[in-house]
């Protein structure tokens, strides 16, 4: 029975790690497109203050 749960972890690694090098990159990717896009006079997100 162990080498089921040995499966669906490997499994699990196998599928998790890959979706979450690519879901970090891709927003490492967006957040600098959004800052080399944003301006620095721009006062209009003044709203956390």
């Amino acid at each position: 029975m162990w080498y089921l749960w040995a499966m669906i972890g490997c499994a699990g690694l196998c599928l998790g790690i890959p979706l979450f090098l690519v879901y970090w990159s891709d927003k490492k990717k967006k957040r600098a497109f959004e800052k080399k896009k944003k301006s620095s006079d721009d006062m209009s997100d003044l709203d956390h203050y």
